[in-house]
């Protein structure tokens, strides 16, 4: 009678009064309230007058069994309150029945839904107790991970949600159980920790970037794709150039003997092999990718690079130095007189050449061996003559060479 007539809150204190009985209250009491509000003249006004007159009765009753007050609460969310004002209603109503129980999923769940227009830290927030409860789900962390990174003023929201997300699916897919839901335990594995490669990779901090790595490495180590886990290696190998370049070197190494063509991960390589002095490596490594290069543009760059390389190593072993030294020791040394012929004749440095002939030359004139120093002169002219055009001076060494009894 008192609903009937519009007396809403003597109507709540009614249903609410002692002795109190939570099952006429869902049974008896809210259908009559509920059935009133929809016959006033106003059905929209009258619901919310009593949603809000039960909820704030509901809130006071001392003793009211939390499972009484969830249930009702989330009765009054469904109140048909006007449009614009529905999904505000619906929300606060279903927090309310949520602080009444944070344990029911089916709660949580329906405030999740109402929450998605409006997204934020309420929702991020609505989705991480889901995933509590849900250990087996992943979508509920797939979800908080995607509201957390727009929320561009809390960078930690993303990352407790992508790391919650990878620590579970490598969970799951470490003890071969299925994720409940759609989303796959090893789909969300790789996503997870490419998505860490690129959120905590590309962080200054150096723990984070190493945290990326470890990730990316047990990631790895799953019953994954090859091909899956061999990318991941080589990613983590790019990042721990920053952080461990031996690891570094070892993984990029690994990722580029699978895949030669994985481009990435060569120059990230060969960075660290120039960085580490390591050039009969960095030697290696371009010999192959110049095996595999598609394009002429490519292996005229990588043949320059690999010229480059190959002078600084003979510069560093001291090649033409030790030979020269050999004919400190010996004069005129076939064997080492050959070699240094080769050696400059391969790099168009013939009057350098000529000259160190000439030399050998009159030292072993000086130790009368005769006919080897023919030997050199006569070489010596040769190049005076066709590659130097020094006619005068090639002509001097033909003449040695007929006095000392060779054949010019």
């Amino acid at each position: 009678l008192a609903s009937s007539q519009g007396r809403w809150q003597s109507a709540v204190e009614a249903a609410l009064a002692e002795p109190f009985d939570a099952a006429v209250l869902v049974a008896d009491f809210l259908p009559l309230m509920e059935q009133a509000a929809k016959a006033a003249l106003d059905p929209a006004e009258a619901a919310a007058l009593l949603g809000k007159l039960l909820s704030g009765a509901l809130a006071k009753k001392s003793g009211l069994p939390p499972a009484t007050g969830r249930m009702v609460e989330e009765r009054i969310a469904d109140y048909p309150v006007v449009p614009e004002k529905q999904s505000a209603w619906r929300e606060k109503a279903l927090q309310r029945a949520r602080d009444y129980d944070r344990t029911q999923l089916s709660t949580l769940r329906r405030l999740a839904e109402v929450q998605r227009a409006r997204g934020g830290k309420p929702l991020y927030e609505t989705l991480m107790q889901i995933a509590q409860l849900a250990p087996r789900e992943l979508e509920p962390l797939a979800a908080a991970l995607e509201v957390g990174l727009r929320e561009k003023k809390e960078p930690s929201l993303a990352r407790t949600a992508l790391l919650a997300l990878f620590d579970r699916a490598v969970a799951l897919v470490r003890a071969g159980q299925p994720a409940e839901g759609k989303l796959a335990a090893a789909d969300a594995l790789v996503d997870a920790a490419q998505e860490i490669a690129r959120l905590l990779g590309g962080s200054r901090d150096k723990g984070d970037v190493r945290r990326a790595v470890d990730c990316l490495l047990e990631a790895s180590r799953m019953p994954i794709a090859p091909e899956v886990a061999q990318a991941l290696r080589g990613k983590a190998g790019e990042l721990a150039a920053d952080v461990d370049k031996r690891l570094a070197r070892d993984l990029l190494r690994q990722a580029v003997e699978q895949d030669p063509k994985n481009r990435p991960a060569a120059k990230a390589l060969a960075k660290l092999y120039e960085e580490a002095d390591l050039l009969n490596d960095l030697l290696v490594l371009r010999r192959r990718e110049l095996e595999d290069a598609a394009s002429a543009a490519e292996r005229i760059e990588l043949r320059l690079e690999l010229a480059r390389l190959g002078e600084i190593v003979e510069n560093r072993t001291g090649r033409f130095e030790m030979l020269l030294a050999n004919l400190d020791d010996r004069a005129g040394h076939p064997a080492t007189v050959a070699a240094i012929g080769s050696l400059l004749r391969s790099r168009g440095r013939f009057a350098e050449l000529a000259d160190i002939l000439a030399r050998e030359a009159k030292k072993l004139e000086d130790e009368e061996e005769r006919p080897s120093a023919a030997a050199l002169w006569s070489e010596a002219a040769v190049l005076f003559e066709r590659q130097l055009g020094e006619h005068a001076r090639a002509i001097a060494a033909y003449e040695k060479v007929v006095r000392l009894g060779g054949d010019p």
